[in-house]
């Protein structure tokens, strides 16, 4: 059971039933910018961690720009962390010690005593730790095809590998599994329904349904953020558990499946000699919770080119390495609760519900952010939400997104104020008043991302998304937003340079080529509504 607070972030998970190793009360807390700040795991009481009290706590602190300042686990030292121009971590010091090296295209070199290698692509090709070397290959999609262990001690490697590991993918998926030298074996892994509800649109997170080898059926079980929680066999007998801190670190890891299983945190492949996950683009590192490489979309993916989905991996998932997401995998909420109403707009604005929050009086926008938003959210989705207990993590996303859309529309009424109780969201609050101040009445429409109604452009985008069957005019391409008019000239330069650029990344994989867009060029105009005026290319 979750609850969440009034901006939709998770306060708190009870684990109890027979597929936990024992009842846990999991807490945390947020600050002003939505990173998780603090995680606890007790029986008891539920508070917000205030201090770390016992070895499975965990405190954060950040930079403004996502960078870990200090953390602390347990009884353990706290460490710092030092940081450079390019928010590369330089330097751990306390519970830890190590000074991360990094080569001129920012890929880490070197980290706590192993080293990496990066072919011209900016691609992991060997990591060598005190007595293992491994080597990766891969295929020209960027898919890891092969994973080979090496003994010996660094400068003198055995020259034949102790194992090699062939992969075989559907799209993303890893579907087959073949294992030689040392021991040999075989795995099959069927995929079902991800966190998107569909095959492959959560990049699979969620969705492994169960791997087959030498005769035997291992069943997968998640939490809500599609971490592999269980293996159960197919006497129903649970195998292996496992329970992780909020950035993928195992807590626990028992049972006689658990080692031999390599997906475990957000459904990745988990490489146990170097420790990092692999996520197709990139490698994540647990420990020091951000990519070890940036961001092959640059600043496309956000300004802080290592950091894991903005430092909240309690709501927000990664699906390739590529960008953070919670709106897919929470589109079937969303989408029900625009049902309901025809659209979020309708439910707020009708009968006496707008009757009773607003007034003349031009002061207090402030108050009408938060509280129309909480009180939305409180009143409408809950009976929505019932349906949906799959999809724990997802609604306290779908929750924060309606949040905003209320924002947003309250902030276009200039005249207007709520007669209603003090915000229950000041960040909100805030961030609504600012906008009244420099906000222009700007009407909320729906938003084709790229132009299905232009005879320059349009042409050109329809030869890019034809490959996928795609068509301008679908869901993935429109979002309801503030704006009118016609754009500018550089808005559909600049869009169609994105839709290029996931063209040339996707290669011909639909999923992918949506989901590139979604956490790039769409994330940057939803955040920036501005961009489709004429006035801001004018100014850029």
């Amino acid at each position: 059971m979750s609850r969440y607070d009034g901006l939709g972030r998770r306060e708190s998970v009870e684990n109890s039933g027979a597929a936990f190793a024992q009842t846990r009360h999991n807490i945390y807390a947020y600050n002003d910018r939505n990173e998780l700040t603090g995680s606890e795991r007790k029986a008891g009481s539920v508070g917000a961690p205030t201090a770390v009290v016992d070895a499975e706590g965990r405190l954060y602190e950040y930079d403004p720009i996502g960078n870990r300042i200090n953390s602390a686990g347990g009884t353990d030292p706290q460490v710092t962390y030092a940081r450079n121009a390019v928010n590369q971590y330089t330097a751990l010091t306390g519970g830890v010690n190590a000074s991360p090296v990094y080569d001129d295209d920012g890929n880490m070199t070197g980290y706590d005593g192993n080293t990496y290698t990066w072919n011209a692509e900016n691609r992991l090709i060997a990591a060598e730790t005190a007595d293992k070397r491994i080597t990766f290959l891969y295929d020209y999609m960027g898919r890891r095809v092969r994973k080979q262990v090496y003994s010996g001690t660094p400068g003198s490697w055995n020259a034949v590998p102790d194992e090699t590991r062939v992969f075989v993918y559907d799209g993303w998926n890893l579907i087959r599994e073949t294992v030689s030298g040392t021991a040999s074996s075989e795995t099959y892994y069927v995929w079902g329904l991800d966190l998107s509800q569909g095959m492959q649109g959560a990049g699979g997170i969620g969705g492994l349904v169960c791997g087959v080898s030498g005769g035997e059926v291992r069943r997968y079980a998640y939490d809500a953020n599609g971490n592999v929680g269980q293996l159960v066999n197919e006497s129903g007998v649970i195998v292996a558990r496992y329970e992780y801190d909020p950035f993928g670190n195992e807590v626990r890891a028992e049972g006689t499946g658990a080692q031999g299983n390599p997906f475990r945190f957000s459904t990745k492949y988990y490489d146990a000699e170097t420790g990092l996950y692999y996520y197709g683009f990139r490698y994540y590192h647990s420990e020091l919770g951000r990519w070890i490489s940036r961001d092959p979309l640059k600043e496309s993916g956000g300004w802080n080119l290592y950091f894991f989905v903005g430092n909240n991996p309690l709501i927000n998932i990664d699906l390739f390495g590529l960008f953070k997401n919670s709106s897919q995998y929470v589109e079937p909420v969303i989408e029900k609760v625009y049902q309901h109403g025809n659209n979020v707009l309708y439910r707020i604005t009708s009968g006496a519900y707008i009757t009773h929050i607003l007034t003349k009086i031009p002061a207090g926008v402030a108050i009408a952010a938060g509280s129309a938003g909480s009180c939305y959210i409180g009143y409408m989705i809950t009976s929505w939400a019932i349906e949906d207990t799959w999809l724990d993590g997802g609604l306290g996303a779908a929750a924060y997104d309606l949040q905003e859309t209320v924002r947003k529309w309250i902030a276009n009424r200039q005249n207007h104020t709520p007669d209603v109780p003090q915000a229950d969201n000041p960040l909100i609050a805030n961030e609504a008043e600012t906008d009244l101040e420099n906000h222009e009445e700007i009407t909320l429409q729906i938003h084709h991302y790229a132009t299905n109604k232009n005879q320059q452009y349009t042409p050109e985008f329809e030869r890019i998304i034809c490959k996928y069957g795609l068509e301008l005019d679908e869901s993935w391409n429109k979002r309801l937003l503030p704006h009118k008019g016609r754009h500018a000239e550089r808005y559909h330069d600049w869009m169609l340079e994105q839709f290029r650029e996931a063209d040339s990344i996707a290669a011909g994989d639909k999923d992918l080529f949506i989901q590139y867009l979604n956490g790039g060029a769409f994330e940057t105009v939803q955040n920036h509504p501005e961009m489709l005026t004429k006035e801001y290319w004018d100014r850029h």
